[in-house]
């Protein structure tokens, strides 16, 4: 639950109880010693499994305790850039203009763009790895199992049409990038990278406000921070919703 923000039980929409009583009179015919506490963590506060499985384990008996961890920021998307703009708060506001217009008139050729289809996508990966290694922070997160569950995750997501992975360039030279997933017509931000040597000009609020932008036009409705409650979640208007860990202890025989 430390690398993937949002976790749940996979079930079909429509089956979430049957599978609920299921998975309880299984979990119920094993000792005690096998199976004691079943513990859900990092359920999102819309989850199904949330709703459901309290309620069902409670008429067997099951002790039950709802625990609220980590905010969630998330933007709910206008139908357009200027009135997502005019939503933020009137300093964020003239900063977003004032940085991008900056990056634009700069004696530098500053661009970005979304890796497509056709990439190489582990040459992609190592760029966005190489950024996020600029950060001391994330150098040290970043250990070999680490790497290669970033690896295996970009690349599938990349293989299924779910992966945005984005960079902004600086005269040729990568200055930042955002892994997310684009899916379910939501964006989900997953982890960024950022050159320190290019802090001047700002290279992650002009690639955020480009993804932002992107996902508006491209009819998105929601960009989701996910974990954490870094102050610039809010200030590009994201609103928390908390994610929760879920504890059911079986009776006592």
């Amino acid at each position: 639950f430390e690398i993937s923000d949002y976790l749940d039980l996979i079930v079909a929409e429509g089956h979430e109880e049957t599978f609920g009583e299921r998975l309880l009179d299984h979990a119920s015919a094993q000792s005690d010693d096998e199976l004691h506490v079943m513990d859900l963590y990092n359920l999102r506060a819309a989850s199904r499994t949330l709703a459901a499985l309290p309620t069902l384990a409670g008429t067997r008996g099951w002790r039950q305790e709802t625990q609220e961890l980590q905010p969630c920021p998330s933007i709910a998307l206008p139908d357009d850039w200027d009135v997502f703009l005019e939503r933020l708060d009137k300093r964020q506001r003239h900063e977003v203009r004032r940085k991008l217009r900056r990056g634009e008139g700069d004696e530098e050729a500053i661009e970005w763009s979304i890796v497509g289809p056709q990439a190489d996508i582990q040459v992609e990966i190592d760029s966005f790895l190489a950024l996020m290694r600029e950060d001391e922070r994330k150098a040290k997160f970043l250990s070999e199992p680490m790497v290669r569950q970033f690896r295996l995750s970009l690349a599938a997501a990349h293989a299924a049409g779910w992966l945005q992975l984005a960079f902004l360039t600086v005269d040729g030279r990568r200055a930042a990038g955002y892994a997310n997933f684009d899916y379910l017509n939501r964006i989900w931000v997953y982890n960024t990278g950022i050159a320190p040597r290019f802090a001047a000009l700002s290279p992650g609020w002009i690639l955020l406000a480009r993804l932002i932008e992107w996902s508006i036009r491209h009819g998105r409705e929601a960009f989701d921070f996910m974990r954490g409650n870094e102050a610039y979640k809010s200030q590009w208007g994201g609103v928390s919703q908390p994610i929760y860990r879920l504890s059911l202890t079986r009776p006592e025989v």
